[in-house]
């Protein structure tokens, strides 16, 4: 094999990893984006269907007492 050809596998493998690296990283940042948006779209408002629902029933029973 010639040292150029040599050379021009190794660019190719070197730029293999770069871009495998840049996936990666953009996996992981969406990853994390995603994460944080989540976090602060639950905190925000009581206005998921369980808050909703915890609502209804306090208001329609929270005026009765509990017996165990």
């Amino acid at each position: 094999m010639s040292a150029e050809a040599s050379q021009e596998l190794k660019k190719e493998a070197r730029k293999r990893e770069i871009e495998l690296g840049l996936v990666f990283w953009g996996l992981i940042f969406l990853f994390s984006a995603c994460g944080i948006i989540g976090v602060f779209s639950s905190h925000s408002s009581d206005s998921s269907c369980y808050g909703q629902g915890g609502q209804d029933i306090l208001r329609r029973e929270g005026k009765k007492a509990l017996c165990c």
